[in-house]
């Protein structure tokens, strides 16, 4: 210490010489004349001087690296007489952050010596948030955690009282609690670990774990550090803290979840206003205001309660109080659990997509602040295209939800902050508030096999056409439970196995099916099921138009009621291709088969994906040329091809229309000139049906829109 306030003095002495000499030096000029030899001498001894005092800190900084007050110091002497502007706010930057914590640290804070807690033995000075204070409550210090944790500067921190970092009503009474102990010496909360509520610069009340002990000092003197640290946010914990009185205090965004309300709103609010049940929640409040402390702590305290939620009903949860505060300013922790089978997240939005409330797991998802989510657009949450088409579903709803839509239950894609997709489940309803209608979503993260399977059913089949699994077996999207077929032959599921089976029943056994299963082991399947295997083999991601029949129908029934799917002269290329257009069974189903070669117990086996054909939507991108820059999987499973195969390719080959036709006459869009590109009218063009051509060597009818998108001054990528 003597060392140190030695080193200080020279420094203080050697920049004041230099400030000393710097004022001589620009006295000259303030007479009429000056000689230019005075001028030339004043101006030597000042960088003479100036370079010593560089020396002096050079040195001193060598031995007190890290000495914020020394770094300050040297801040001042760069701008004051080096005028090095940058140097000298690296150097206050630097001496701000460590600032008085140097002085903290350079304390024998030997609080695992002492069986201190376990706040005060694990304390970090630069991470935590640790403050010393005086007995009337005055912040003599602050670390940079604090700062960071309470949003005040430390000029600000410094000198004030540390009653400003406490919400009502506990700042107004703080003052009387030191006055209390300096008088009588009687502790209350001193090296005991609590938990209790701090309030934010900008005014939001947060729980905070407290370790207080006392430094130095008697009576009027005595010295204070207290460490906080903020609760750590956990996603299965749902908490919020309460007088006794029922008035809540403060609570974390799980609960601003729980009950449709944002967290800042609830400070002050009457527990008994968020519940169902208002006698049974003062009842148990007056129960926890009774209980001795050993009730709390062993979990005694507990009740079931329905939570009042503003835009989705009530939700049934669990209440367990815990005990927190000080022996004489009891607070109330009462953790919830939902008693929810399946937990979903929730925003809510307006007719023009702006993010009104969200709760705090749901911004989690999307990988961005709560914060930051209120106020943004939905559009922002969608991949594209869809981001710029979905505008128009929220200000008009549709009469009949598409089987397609979010609004029906299927799973879609939200887009992260990191562009990553993110499949979710989605329950959509709309509702009035404030004389405005505005939409709740509500949203279950799924995996994304579930998304695959919320439009397809997989068959494993072996190389004899039998049926070895079904997956999901509980799945109902073709309408009847799929489990039934499970160990039968995919020529009693799908209408071109049974076709194929039929014809080599026709020309070997005289169109006797049984005979021919007698006689083989597939009925003819196996050479249709390697032709598969070839196919996928050579061209990796193609599919076929295939019909399924629901149990207790056959296709028989279909051919005699003039319903026949595919003729009887069909050779084994137009059954792979179906080039017959089939006219399908009422009660059938059509879908798009796309073939996988997978082993089963070392033997070689086929997993038929069927996707149902009217829950594909897909989309591609096109150059200003109309060619296809890329197409999805969904694309390629509507028109049977690869995407690789459909990339580059022109619209024109794709879509029966005219080789020379332009984007805006197909999609009948007016058109104006404008700047230095043609500004086209509506960036999402009306809805257009056109004739496709099928990868089966078939047509299908396609609903075709349009997003325009610009990439760069003067291009237009459609």
């Amino acid at each position: 210490y003597v060392e140190f306030k030695r080193n200080y003095r020279c420094l203080a002495r050697v920049h004041r010489k230099a400030l000393k000499a710097q004022r001589n030096f620009w006295k000259l000029f303030m007479h009429s004349s000056t000689k230019v030899r005075m001028v030339h001498a004043q101006l030597a001894e000042l960088e003479e001087v100036a370079e010593r005092a560089q020396y002096a800190y050079r040195r001193i900084m060598e031995r007190y690296p890290n000495n914020g007050k020394v770094l300050k110091c040297y801040g001042k002497f760069l701008e004051e007489v080096k005028n090095d502007i940058s140097g000298a706010t690296r150097h206050y930057t630097e001496g701000n952050r460590i600032g008085t914590t140097d002085a903290m640290m350079n304390m024998d804070f030997d609080f695992a010596a002492q069986k201190k807690m376990d706040i005060l033995v694990n304390m970090n000075m630069h991470e935590d948030a640790v403050i010393i204070i005086d007995a009337v409550g005055t912040i003599l210090m602050t670390s940079q955690g604090a700062v960071d944790l309470f949003g005040w500067t430390k000029r600000e921190l410094e000198g004030g009282n540390v009653s400003m970092l406490m919400p009502q009503p506990f700042s107004q009474r703080h003052p009387s609690y030191l006055s209390r102990f300096t008088s009588t010496g009687e502790p209350h909360i001193l090296d005991q670990a609590q938990q209790v509520v701090a309030i934010h610069k900008e005014k939001h009340v947060f729980p905070v774990d407290l370790g207080v002990t006392k430094l130095s000092g008697s009576g009027a003197d005595c010295i204070f550090l207290g460490v906080l640290k903020p609760c750590p946010v956990s996603m299965g914990s749902v908490r919020v803290w309460v007088s006794p009185s029922g008035f809540v205090l403060c609570s974390d965004q799980q609960f601003s979840g729980l009950v449709g309300l944002p967290a800042e709103s609830m400070v002050g609010r009457q527990l008994s206003s968020l519940v169902v049940d208002v006698a049974g929640i003062d009842a148990f409040l007056e129960k926890c205001r009774s209980a001795p402390a050993s009730y709390f702590s062993s979990g005694q305290l507990t009740t079931s309660m329905h939570f009042v939620n503003k835009y989705v009903p009530p939700i049934p949860a669990t209440i367990t109080a815990r005990l927190n505060g000080t022996n004489l300013e009891r607070i109330f922790v009462l953790n919830v659990e939902r008693k929810v089978e399946n937990e979903e997240m929730m925003m809510v939005c307006d007719r023009q997509g702006v993010i009104t409330f969200t709760t705090w797991d749901m911004a989690a998802l999307v990988g961005v602040s709560t914060a930051k989510l209120l106020g943004s657009k939905l559009e922002s949450l969608l991949p594209p295209p869809y981001n710029s088409m979905h505008t128009k579903w929220l200000q008009d709803t549709p009469p009949t939800i598409p089987p397609n839509s979010c609004r029906a239950g299927v799973v879609v894609s939200l887009l992260n902050s990191s562009n990553v997709l993110v499949p979710v489940r989605l329950r959509v309803h709309s509702m009035e508030e404030n004389n405005r209608t505005v939409h709740v979503v509500r949203v279950r993260k799924v995996s994304p096999n579930e998304m695959l399977d919320d439009r397809r059913v997989s068959f494993t089949v072996d190389l004899n056409g039998r049926i070895l699994d079904v997956e999901p077996e509980t799945s109902l999207l073709y309408g009847w439970p799929v489990d039934s077929w499970k160990g039968g032959s995919i020529a009693d599921v799908v209408d071109l196995m049974h076709a194929w089976r039929q014809r080599v029943a026709d020309a070997y056994h005289g169109g006797n099916v049984e005979q021919c299963l007698q006689e083989t082991d597939s009925g003819g399947l196996k050479v249709l099921m390697l032709a598969f295997i070839e196919n996928e083999l050579a061209r990796p991601g193609s599919s076929f138009r295939v019909v399924l029949k629901p149990p207790h129908v056959d296709f028989a029934t279909a051919n005699a009621a003039g319903q026949k799917t595919i003729h009887q002269g069909a050779t084994l290329e137009e059954l792979l291709h179906n080039k017959a257009n089939a006219n399908v069974l009422q009660a059938s189903r059509q879908a798009s088969m796309m073939p996988e070669v997978v082993e089963v117990d070392g033997l070689p086996a086929l997993k038929l994906h069927m996707y149902k054909q009217d829950t594909l939507t897909g989309y591609m991108e096109l150059e200003t040329d109309l060619s296809i820059r890329k197409a999805d999987m969904w694309t390629s499973l509507i028109l049977g091809a690869p995407s690789s195969m459909l990339a580059h390719k022109k619209l024109h080959e794709v879509l029966h229309v005219d080789k020379s036709s332009r984007w805006e006459d197909m999609m009948g869009i007016e058109e104006q000139t404008g700047g230095l590109t043609r500004v086209t009218r509506g960036i999402v063009t009306a809805p257009c049906s056109f004739i496709a051509d099928h990868a089966d060597g078939g047509t299908v009818r396609v609903t075709l829109q349009g997003v325009s998108k610009s990439e760069g001054l003067g291009t237009k990528n459609r």
